[in-house]
């Protein structure tokens, strides 16, 4: 797209340019294709003129010439069309470059038609056709207005051709000896093609201004719309947040206050009451943790800190810690781990992987989990599989998204929808990747791939 004249001109980035030059070239081949009845009414005018002015076979040869270019004006416009999509504008704006040569050899050919009218005495048709030419060559200017390239290449073809006739038509006519009354003629036509092609580059200067203008207008709206659905979005997050979090909160507080209520009547009923404390108070401090964890990263203020881990110790500690949980559900929590040093965060990784195995005890009313660790090429593959209630396809990356929650799972009171998202967003951050597959009744298996080769770097 390096043949405008206004690329460097009128507009101010090059994605100005690439947006407004398909632009131009399309509003030029819709006014040209506008056109078409006007432009075989003209040709037709001309052909009459000449019959009457030439012989016979000099007309049929101009008119077969002109059929042609009629044919090729359809099949160019036509062809580009079926290139053009506004998506990838690039292959119909390289189509037209290519093919401008059509303008300039339609504008030498209609140009060069004054021969047949001047080369004999000065009549009425002659008149007519200069007339005629007139009204055609503003008429190009108009409709090629939008790009300039193209009104440049035509006018110019045109007046070459119109001198060519002239100069023609007066050598055969009257041989060397012009008069003057026929240069006046001439030089008045070549000012009148160089007037309309100045006029041109100032009506394209004011479309490229107003274009620039419309555009920058579309991209100030775009921008606003987006910082608009962005602040709504946050809106509608922090929303969200507030209601999940009073509504999972209010049962563990309840439970806590009529804990407290009772072991003020009978202080006997600590040793019953002490595990549900327990329990209640965990879940409050889960949900602050999911909270904070949310809060960091949506401040971006995650601290990553790197250092050698030896996996089978962190995954054995990470397990020890919900390995209670499993049981008071009467499931089982295994692990088949894979002795190796990695480089990553500790306490990160803790948190991706307790997530997970937290998930799975969840929504598994049955059977179990295992935590399983392998190495496969290049990668390490930390793994959790439960015997739950599966997950179906069309869920697979819905599930990291914040706040959601399966339908299988509506019944469930634990959690908001933030534990795997938030153990997506962690793997974002040192550069692991989340991976997931289930089948509906059968169980979920849910995995973090490491990769060893930065980890050895």
């Amino acid at each position: 797209m390096n043949h405008s004249v206004f690329q460097n001109e009128y507009s101010e980035s090059p994605e100005e340019q690439s947006w407004l030059e398909p632009l131009g070239i399309d509003l030029l081949v819709s006014n040209a294709r506008n056109t078409h009845f006007y432009y075989l009414t003209g040709c037709f005018i001309v052909f009459a003129l000449l019959y009457f002015q030439v012989d016979f076979l000099i007309w049929s040869f101009w008119s077969c010439l002109h059929l042609i270019l009629i044919a090729a004006r359809i099949y160019f416009y036509r062809e580009y069309s079926k290139l053009t999509d506004p998506q990838k504008p690039a292959a119909g704006v390289d189509y037209f470059n290519k093919h401008r040569y059509f303008f300039c050899i339609k504008g030498i050919v209609w140009g060069s038609t004054v021969f047949f009218f001047n080369y004999q005495e000065q009549s009425l048709p002659t008149i007519l056709y200069l007339l005629f030419t007139m009204a055609f060559a503003y008429s190009a200017v108009i409709n090629y207005v939008s790009h300039y390239p193209t009104v440049r290449v035509f006018m110019l073809s045109y007046a070459s051709g119109l001198m060519v006739g002239f100069m023609m038509g007066g050598l055969l006519r009257d041989g060397a000896h012009f008069n003057q009354a026929y240069w006046i003629l001439m030089l008045g036509v070549l000012w009148l093609m160089l007037s309309l092609l100045k006029q041109g580059k100032r009506l394209n200067k004011t479309y490229v201004k107003s274009m620039l203008f419309q555009h920058k207008n579309i991209q100030l709206i775009e921008s606003l719309t987006k910082e608009k659905q962005s602040v709504l979005n946050a809106i509608a997050s922090k929303n969200r947040l507030i209601a999940s979090t009073a509504h999972d909160m209010r049962q563990p507080v309840l439970a806590l206050n009529l804990y407290a209520n009772w072991l003020t009547q009978d202080i006997a009923m600590a040793a019953e009451l002490s595990p549900k404390i327990s329990t209640a108070t965990r879940a409050v401090i889960n949900i602050f943790d999911a909270m904070f964890d949310l809060a960091q990263i949506k401040e971006d203020q995650i601290i990553i800190n790197i250092s050698d881990v030896n996996v089978s110790s962190l995954l054995q500690e990470v397990t020890q810690k919900y390995q209670v949980m499993a049981e008071k559900k009467g499931l089982s929590l295994r692990t088949r781990l894979h002795h190796t040093h990695i480089k990553t965060d500790p306490l990160l990784l803790k948190r991706m992987i307790g997530n997970l195995i937290s998930n799975a005890i969840k929504y598994t009313p049955s059977g179990g989990a295992l935590l399983t660790c392998r190495q496969k090429k290049q990668s390490l593959f930390i793994e959790v599989w439960d015997t739950g209630v599966g997950i179906a396809p069309h869920e697979y990356d819905l599930i990291f998204h914040e706040f959601y929650k399966s339908k299988v799972f509506a019944g469930t009171n634990d959690g908001f929808g933030l534990g795997l998202s938030i153990v997506k967003q962690f793997a974002e951050k040192l550069g692991y990747s989340v991976h997931v597959t289930s089948r509906e009744g059968w169980g979920t298996r849910m995995g973090i791939e490491i990769p060893l080769i930065s980890n050895n770097a």
